[in-house]
Parts: structure tokens; C-alpha cells; sequence
């Protein structure tokens, strides 16, 4: 009886330490649920994070670039406006004698000379500001081109998660954001342009078959 009652009370310690036990695991598993949860949370945001940091670096690349490209812009409108004023006064001190130029008709005739004298006078600064203006137009196309490739990296990646469902789209939206990154700016110039104002204004004509009206109505 007395082992009965010694072995009764050794097993009621050991069931209490057993349900201490199995108390332990029971925190110790859940513990472990949340902090797997905490993870799979973690992971989640830098996951998130990643993919923001790349395309907040990829669209402050194009917009850096827009940026000094809109430095440029400026500089070449002032050029151009600088250029514009220069003729315009160049022209009023022609007028008020400022300048001694001869003149272009003398005794009811043209004399060829004071006009190619002219010419080379004020031809450096006609070019300049066209040359100008033609940066500005180029400047302004390439500021467009870069502001939508900023557009399309920061817009890239909620596209691709809103389709995320659709392997077809999916599909074409990579390929579109392959073209648009991948396009490179200088392929607005890869038509020739003209040289001069005198050569634009001919190969002009020439494309619009100016030319060819103008032969047929003289003959």
C-alpha cells in the first residue's frame, strides 16, 4: 500500500510536469506561427521595397536626364530669341545709317555686290538662330521622350501586379516596357537634317514635289 500510494503521488508530480511540458510546446508553437507570420510579412515588404527602390531608381535616371536636358532647352531659347533681337537690329541700324553699307539699288539697278555683301553679313547670325531653334524643337522632343519613359518605369510595376491573373498580358507588357526603355532618344536623329536655312528650304520643296509643279507649269 505504501509503494501504491509513493508511485500515486511520484506519477501525479510527473503528470503535472508533463502538462507543463506540454504547455511549453503549446506556447512555443504558437510563438513560432507568428514569428512565422512576422517572415513571410517581412519578406513580403521587402519584396515590395525592392521592387520600388528599382523603379524609383530607373525613373529618377530619366528624370535626372530630363532635367538637364530642360537646362539646355532654356539656354538655346534664350540663344535663339538673342538671335532674333541681333537681326532686328542689325536691321534698324541699316535704316538709320548706322551701319555704312552700300546700297543694294543704285541709279535704278541691283547691284550684286552690296547683296552678297549683306549676305555675308548677316547670314552667320540667320544660321545661328536657326541652328538655335532647331535645338530647341530636338530638345523638346527628347524632354518628351525621356518624361514618358519616367512615366512607364513608375507605372511598370502596379500594371504588373494588377495583371497578374494574365499570362497574355503580362506577356504584352513586358514587351512594351523592352520598347520603351530600350529605345534609344537619339533615334529622332536618324533622319538627316538640313545644313542651313538655303538648304532646308529646297529639299523641302523637293519632298513635297514642289519641283516637279513648278517644271510642269513652265512648260
Amino acid at each position: 500500500r505504501i509503494n501504491s500510494e509513493t508511485s500515486a503521488t511520484t506519477a501525479a508530480g510527473n503528470k503535472e510536469a508533463v502538462a507543463t511540458l506540454l504547455q511549453s510546446l503549446t506556447d512555443g508553437s504558437e510563438k513560432h506561427k507568428a514569428l512565422l507570420r512576422l517572415i513571410e510579412d517581412l519578406q513580403l515588404k521587402a519584396l515590395s521595397a525592392l521592387e520600388s527602390t528599382s523603379k524609383v531608381a530607373l525613373a529618377a535616371a530619366f528624370s535626372d536626364r530630363k532635367k538637364s536636358l530642360a537646362q539646355e532647352k532654356v539656354g538655346w531659347l534664350a540663344s535663339f530669341i538673342g538671335g532674333v533681337f541681333l537681326l532686328f537690329l542689325m536691321a534698324f541700324a541699316t535704316q538709320l545709317g548706322l551701319l555704312n553699307l552700300p546700297q543694294i539699288f543704285k541709279d535704278n539697278s541691283f547691284e550684286i555686290g552690296p547683296f552678297v555683301l549683306r549676305l555675308f553679313f548677316v547670314g552667320p547670325v540667320i544660321w545661328f538662330t536657326w541652328f538655335a531653334v532647331r535645338q530647341y524643337g530636338n530638345l523638346t522632343r527628347l524632354i518628351e521622350d525621356y518624361a514618358f519613359k519616367e512615366a512607364s518605369a513608375l507605372a511598370f510595376v502596379g500594371y504588373q501586379r494588377e495583371m497578374s491573373g494574365d499570362n497574355e498580358m503580362i506577356k504584352l507588357l513586358r514587351e512594351s516596357a523592352i520598347g520603351n526603355f530600350g529605345n534609344q532618344p537619339t533615334r529622332i536623329f536618324e533622319k538627316s537634317d538640313p545644313s542651313s536655312p538655303a538648304h532646308e528650304l529646297p529639299s523641302k520643296a523637293i519632298d513635297k514635289g514642289s519641283l516637279e509643279k513648278l517644271l510642269e507649269l513652265v512648260k
